[in-house]
Order: structure tokens, then sequence, then C-alpha cells
């Protein structure tokens, strides 16, 4: 497997294990903070859709989709984090 394949696999299951935690606790989320449900849901879509485009990316174009994949991420496990720590877990 090549870097940009393994960087990928992992962002990719990094993505998927994010999405099974926001799963759990989402009816808590709704319940208490519908507005930060919201965005936490807009950045998983965010998320997804920049790893969607490196996946689609050419060579010239990788470097700039990886940073912008990986800053969605980073905004993605953010906003958890917030939304975990107003939960009180």
């Amino acid at each position: 497997m090549s870097d940009k394949e393994q960087f990928l696999h992992n962002l990719s299951g990094e993505l998927d294990a994010m999405e099974r935690q926001i799963d759990a606790i989402e009816a808590d989320v709704r319940a208490e903070h519908p507005k930060a449900a919201e965005e936490i849901h807009d950045k998983l879509k965010t998320a997804k859709a920049r790893t969607f485009e490196l996946k689609e990316a050419a060579e010239h174009e990788w470097e700039e989709r990886k940073e912008k994949a990986h800053s969605a991420w980073q905004d993605l496990k953010e906003a958890f984090s917030q939304v975990r720590s107003r939960l009180g877990d």
C-alpha cells in the first residue's frame, strides 16, 4: 500500500469511528444542544466530502487537498470534543 493509500485508509477509518461515536451520543446532543448536533453533522459531512475529494485528487492536487481533508478532520474532532464536554462526558 502506498503512503497515499495508507493515509486515505487511516483517514477513512478515523471518520468511520468518529461517525459511530457521534451516532452513540446523537439523541442526547439533539435533546440538549440541537444547534450543536446540526453543526457536528455539517462538519462530518464536510470531512467526508474532503476525503472523497482527496481520493479523486490528481497528483498535482494531492498536497492541497490533503491539507483541506486534514483541516476538516481537525474541525470535526474539535466540535465533537466540545459537544462531549457540554454533555459532561
